[in-house]
């Protein structure tokens, strides 16, 4: 398959799972908001480009991948959708802030961000989320200090993940009160930063 996705898609209303992953299909996203039983939408190495407020309306996703296209424009509110458990934007050219509703998601476990351009902080609510596993954000440009996590069992959580940060320049840190700042500076980004912290929070 290949082309634009035809607009005749949001008449499908009763579409369950829409899966166009590696099909070389290119254009504009038609509005598919109005698809209330979606709940898998997969579009990942393709060229699509444009807006992501095409999606502004969806409230049963479980899962989005729109990995590797082009798309442009402020990261799409998705809010409304309680059951989502895995984002992946990544690799495309969005930009804006990070919105504070991603880490009040109750089921989310998996946010890829990375290798877009999206700026600011990291929202304050970010330490209380204890579903989230994986967060991906590097090659943005993201700065600020990371919010205090909320209670000793977010540490628990926070042992999970695997925060990927290189090109996101933090001023302070108030992970935890034995993490000074020589401490972050002697452990690198991504794969380290992760064992670091493993190391230290049993």
């Amino acid at each position: 398959m290949s082309g634009t996705v035809p607009t005749s898609i949001s008449e499908l209303r009763s579409l369950v799972k829409l899966d166009l992953s590696d099909m070389n299909v290119n254009g504009i996203l038609p509005p598919i908001g109005n698809l209330d039983d979606l709940k898998v939408l997969r579009m990942a190495n393709n060229t699509l480009s444009g807006e992501l407020l095409t999606l502004n309306g969806l409230t049963n996703l479980v899962e989005i991948d729109l990995e590797n296209n082009a798309f442009e424009g402020a990261i799409p509110d998705l809010s409304t959708n309680l059951s989502i458990e895995l984002i992946d934007l990544s690799k495309n050219r969005l930009s804006g802030n990070l919105p504070a509703w991603l880490f009040s998601l109750p089921n989310i476990t998996i946010i890829h961000l990375e290798r877009n351009s999206i700026t600011g902080n990291i929202p304050n609510n970010f330490g209380g989320n204890t579903s989230l596993i994986k967060l991906w954000l590097n090659n943005n440009n993201l700065g600020g200090a990371i919010p205090q996590l909320a209670s000793p069992t977010v540490l628990g959580s926070l042992r999970k993940f695997l925060i990927i940060m290189s090109s996101i320049y933090y001023t302070t840190l108030n992970f935890h009160s034995h993490f000074t700042d020589s401490d972050f500076r002697r452990a690198s980004f991504g794969i380290q930063w992760f064992k670091w912290l493993n190391r230290n929070w049993k």
